[in-house]
Protein backbone atom coordinates (compact mmCIF):
# COMPACT_ATOMS: atom_id res chain seq x y z
CA UNK A 1 0.00 0.00 0.00
CA UNK A 2 1.24 3.49 -0.87
CA UNK A 3 0.39 6.05 1.82
CA UNK A 4 0.97 9.80 1.76
CA UNK A 5 0.62 11.49 5.16
CA UNK A 6 0.37 15.27 5.47
CA UNK A 7 2.48 15.91 2.35
CA UNK A 8 3.57 19.44 1.54
CA UNK A 9 5.75 20.71 -1.27
CA UNK A 10 6.90 24.31 -1.50
CA UNK A 11 8.83 26.11 -4.23
CA UNK A 12 10.32 29.30 -2.85
CA UNK A 13 7.33 31.07 -1.26
CA UNK A 14 4.65 29.11 -3.15
CA UNK A 15 2.96 26.14 -1.49
CA UNK A 16 2.26 23.78 -4.41
CA UNK A 17 0.97 20.75 -2.46
CA UNK A 18 -0.75 21.56 0.82
CA UNK A 19 -1.30 18.93 3.55
CA UNK A 20 -2.34 16.00 1.34
CA UNK A 21 -3.13 12.70 3.06
CA UNK A 22 -4.30 9.69 1.04
CA UNK A 23 -3.64 6.02 0.43
CA UNK A 24 -3.54 3.81 -2.65
CA UNK A 25 -4.49 0.13 -2.46
CA UNK A 26 -2.55 -2.38 -4.60
CA UNK A 27 -4.28 -3.72 -7.70
CA UNK A 28 -6.51 -0.69 -8.22
CA UNK A 29 -6.26 2.08 -10.80
CA UNK A 30 -6.48 5.67 -9.58
CA UNK A 31 -6.89 9.00 -11.32
CA UNK A 32 -5.89 12.35 -9.87
CA UNK A 33 -8.00 15.18 -11.23
CA UNK A 34 -8.13 18.91 -10.64
CA UNK A 35 -7.78 22.33 -12.18
CA UNK A 36 -4.70 23.38 -14.14
CA UNK A 37 -1.92 24.37 -11.76
CA UNK A 38 -3.48 22.64 -8.74
CA UNK A 39 -0.43 20.43 -8.06
CA UNK A 40 -1.52 17.11 -9.61
CA UNK A 41 1.71 16.44 -11.51
CA UNK A 42 3.80 17.64 -8.59
CA UNK A 43 1.97 15.25 -6.25
CA UNK A 44 2.60 12.34 -8.63
CA UNK A 45 6.30 13.27 -8.81
CA UNK A 46 6.38 13.22 -5.01
CA UNK A 47 4.80 9.75 -4.95
CA UNK A 48 7.32 8.51 -7.52
CA UNK A 49 10.28 9.97 -5.57
CA UNK A 50 11.24 12.25 -8.46
CA UNK A 51 11.18 15.18 -6.04
CA UNK A 52 11.27 15.28 -2.24
CA UNK A 53 8.43 16.59 -0.10
CA UNK A 54 9.02 19.70 2.00
CA UNK A 55 7.24 17.93 4.86
CA UNK A 56 5.19 14.81 5.49
CA UNK A 57 5.89 11.13 4.94
CA UNK A 58 5.27 8.79 2.02
CA UNK A 59 5.42 5.06 2.73
CA UNK A 60 5.27 2.05 0.45
CA UNK A 61 4.54 -1.28 2.15
CA UNK A 62 5.18 0.33 5.55
CA UNK A 63 8.67 1.52 4.52
CA UNK A 64 9.44 5.20 3.93
CA UNK A 65 9.94 6.04 0.28
CA UNK A 66 13.32 7.60 1.11
CA UNK A 67 14.64 4.09 1.89
CA UNK A 68 13.99 2.86 -1.66
CA UNK A 69 16.43 3.42 -4.51
CA UNK A 70 15.02 4.65 -7.81
CA UNK A 71 15.80 1.23 -9.29
CA UNK A 72 13.86 -0.56 -6.54
CA UNK A 73 10.86 1.74 -7.05
CA UNK A 74 10.90 1.14 -10.80
CA UNK A 75 10.34 -2.57 -10.13
CA UNK A 76 7.36 -1.91 -7.84
CA UNK A 77 5.68 1.33 -8.88
CA UNK A 78 4.46 2.63 -12.23
CA UNK A 79 2.48 5.66 -13.34
CA UNK A 80 1.34 7.38 -16.50
CA UNK A 81 1.22 11.15 -16.98
CA UNK A 82 -0.92 12.44 -19.79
Amino acid sequence: MLIAQDIEYQIQDTLVVNHVTTQFQPGLVYGIVGHNGSGKSTFIKLLAKQIAATSGVITLDEKELTHYSHKQLARILSYLLK
